[in-house]
């Protein structure tokens, strides 16, 4: 449970700054739409993610861990897919804003600990 407090607030965070530094990514400034997005950014990453980890732990070494990057936007890829919420206008706008949710996911990992 602690740990689905922690990466949905880190969700709700990076989807902020992504919000104002971000110019292709577009979300609705509702708190509960921001929080939606946020709770179903933060079950994937609880849930999905470590599943791709492992599955791909092959690339993150060889890349030095930049396919962890790519994990990541991958599934935001699949909130975008299924939220219409959000949208993105660049496949580059995507990578930026899966960047920032994973450096904030990690920070708030880190804390948390």
């Amino acid at each position: 449970m602690k740990k689905l407090v922690a990466s949905f607030i880190a969700a709700i965070v990076g989807i902020l700054i992504a919000r104002y530094y971000i110019s292709g990514f577009t979300i609705p400034y509702e708190w509960k739409i921001v929080a939606e997005v946020a709770l179903v950014l933060a079950a994937i990453n609880i849930t999905i993610r470590p599943l791709l980890t492992f599955i791909f732990k092959p690339f993150i070494i060889l890349t030095l861990g930049i396919f962890y990057f790519v994990i990541a936007g991958v599934l935001l890829w699949f909130v975008d897919y299924f939220l219409d919420a959000i949208s993105f206008a660049t496949l580059t706008d995507l990578f930026y804003t899966a960047i920032i949710l994973s450096l904030t996911n990690a920070l708030t990992s880190i804390f948390i600990k």
